[in-house]
């Protein structure tokens, strides 16, 4: 970036103030974000180091509603950014908890998501909204314990204690538990838990939770593929935790976006590419399926008290097309070519599809149970409740259509 702002002053035939509009427009939204599109407003020399430049994709430099709205940014503003950046050492790596770099590291980006939480709180009570930012060691620590019991649940013909060596232990430490786990096809079975884990944080934040999981799933993952004679590059095995393993909701959506920002820049820093390659295929997965913005805590839509583990009642052709969506859901993750959904709102159009037919057909049992139970009532209890059994159903009725309105 800096390389290019050089290139831009020393350019003349350039008038001032079109950096951002000239330059990093057509370099993020289109370089970065398609396979093929060339640009030709450009330098040659510059046009040489954007052609190879990575097919990014993934939604990092996708256009949103604010790229839309025709932002002026001048060369003055961007002057100085670039001189406030360059007062810091950046690294795009995450350490771990007793790793230590003088270096600045998206962890800020969590420092960055409480202060502007804070901004807010003539609007709302930031305690409210549960907006604080966990240190790195309290994550790591809550990761790992929740990593054990996942694994003592799991493999239980595994001892508890043995779990808490395998991941709390040093590096340095782990020799006793690894020749343990050879005995027996540990090794096998402590994959398979791991292909099979599902990881969800319901108030994700900037995402420190979902890093810290990433990192030590990571970790665990190198011992497992080298106990099974298995090579596979830190960048697959991080990008696959993430596309399978990692999910997360939040109310806001700038930290949502913030979270994904984290993710993306963990798998950047493992890349390890040759040029030809970096085109052929797009590097980032798209985190828009994974990383949701909305209220996970929400229990009743309607006055109706939502089982969110259980889709029974669903009957067959729309458990069918709920299969389906979720093939497709992978597709679209994985950047496959033959996905049928080429961004996330077409995702989220037959999501809310899928579940009005599924309220509409829950209304239709549901008012069918409520005619046969008037039935059975019959006219004589009828008389008695009066008013009461009308509102009764008239409340049931209306809080199921509140539901399929939303």
């Amino acid at each position: 970036m800096e390389w290019l702002w050089i290139s831009y002053k020393k350019l003349n035939k350039y008038k001032s103030d079109e950096f951002y509009d000239l330059w990093l427009k057509p370099i993020f939204f289109k370089a970065f974000n398609n396979r093929s599109q060339e640009i030709d407003k450009l330098p040659k020399e510059i046009i040489e180091v954007v052609r190879n430049a990575p097919y990014l994709n993934g939604g990092l430099f996708r256009k949103n509603n604010l790229d839309n709205l025709k932002m002026e940014i001048n060369d003055t503003l961007l002057q100085e950014v670039f001189e406030f950046f360059n007062k810091y050492n950046f690294t795009i790596k995450e350490d771990m908890p007793l790793d230590q770099e003088v270096a600045v590291d998206p962890q800020m980006i969590g420092y960055v998501y409480e202060s502007l939480a804070c901004v807010a709180e003539e609007i709302y009570d930031r305690t409210d909204f549960g907006i604080f930012y966990t240190p790195k060691v309290e994550v790591d620590f809550m990761c790992r314990k929740s990593l054990v019991e996942y694994l003592s649940k799991h493999l239980p013909e595994i001892p508890k204690e043995k779990f808490y060596h395998l991941i709390f232990d040093l590096p340095e430490e782990k020799e006793k538990i690894e020749k343990y786990l050879d005995k027996d096809d540990y090794w096998h079975k402590l994959k398979y838990a791991l292909d099979n884990l599902s990881i969800v944080d319901p108030a994700c934040g900037s995402g420190a939770f979902l890093v810290g999981m990433l990192n030590i799933l990571t970790e665990i993952y190198k011992m497992v593929y080298k106990h099974l004679k298995r090579n596979i590059s830190d960048f697959e095995m991080k990008k696959r935790i993430i596309q399978y393993s990692l999910y997360g909701v939040d109310v806001m959506a700038w930290a949502i976006h913030a979270a994904e920002l984290r993710l993306w820049l963990q798998l950047i820093v493992e890349t390890d590419f040759k040029k030809e390659e970096l085109r052929k295929h797009p590097l980032l997965p798209n985190l828009d399926i994974n990383l949701r913005i909305g209220d996970s805590l929400v229990q009743e839509i309607g006055g109706l008290t939502f089982n969110l583990r259980t889709n029974k009642g669903i009957k067959p052709h729309l458990r069918k097309e709920l299969d389906g969506l979720k093939q497709e859901k992978r597709k679209y993750l994985d950047n496959a070519p033959t996905a049928e959904f080429k961004n996330a709102e077409e995702i989220k159009d037959e999501e809310i599809r899928l579940f009005d037919n599924i309220i509409d057909e829950r209304i239709e049992c549901l008012e069918t149970d409520i005619e046969v139970y008037t039935a059975e009532i019959g006219e004589q209890k009828d008389e008695q409740n009066g008013l009461f059994g009308k509102v009764n159903k008239g409340m049931w009725l209306c809080g199921i259509r509140e539901c399929g309105k939303i």
